[in-house]
């Protein structure tokens, strides 16, 4: 039986007019140790404390990368929605080819 490890990375602030974007970082690991994927989550925090999750992004070891952003949600600029995918990149990047992470910096 393949069982994996959840192993979370931390978070990552990007600024956003507002209020805070944070990017939460997980990894999905099997039993060698290996990483099988990558998922992030967005969460937009406002000034006044109030939270909301608007969009989420995975990565495989293939290269894809799935970027999804709730429609439903505040519109964002494409400024941030591009700085979101180039977190996700980064962090993949890192995970899946440490030796190329200084690359993606």
């Amino acid at each position: 039986m393949n069982v994996t490890e959840q192993i979370t990375r931390g978070t990552i602030e990007v600024p956003a007019a507002g209020g805070n974007v944070t990017v939460e970082i997980s990894v999905e690991r099997n039993p060698e140790g290996a990483p099988v994927e990558l998922t992030a989550s967005f969460r937009r925090t406002a000034k006044d404390g109030s939270t909301q999750y608007f969009g989420s992004a995975q990565a495989g070891p293939d290269g894809s990368v799935g970027l999804y952003l709730s429609a439903t949600s505040t519109p964002l600029p494409d400024g941030l929605k591009g700085s979101l995918l180039a977190a996700v990149l980064k962090e993949a990047a890192a995970v899946f080819q440490p030796e190329t992470k200084e690359a993606a910096e």
